[in-house]
């Protein structure tokens, strides 16, 4: 069996604050004791999968790099789920490399 490609882990939370503002101002995301901007929570959504359709795409294949509103459609996705807060979880490191084999 190869090696494990996970170099390393971080603690990860998603907490709600201030409940006086807006969704995606309340909601934060904590990456080892530090809380991202919105920003960086906008990069850390579309880094995970959320991201906009392109509207010229021939088919839904094609995605943009624009990250603005990822993080609002993050929540949306914990709110259809009717997950609570707070969230503890982890983010997992990868190092790919030659770590990638196809195995029959």
């Amino acid at each position: 069996m190869p090696p494990t490609p996970c170099i390393y882990t971080e603690p990860l939370e998603m907490i709600a604050i201030n409940q006086s503002v807006v969704a995606v101002e309340r909601i934060v995301l904590v990456i080892d004791g530090r809380r991202l901007d919105l920003d960086e929570s906008n990069l850390f959504a579309w880094r995970d999968g959320f991201r906009h359709l392109r509207t010229d795409a021939l088919d839904d294949s094609q995605v943009t790099t624009e990250t603005r509103g990822c993080y609002a459609m993050m929540l949306q996705f914990w709110a259809d789920l009717e997950r609570k807060l707070p969230w503890k979880g982890k983010i997992v490191h990868w190092k790919y490399g030659n770590y990638i084999h196809e195995y029959s």
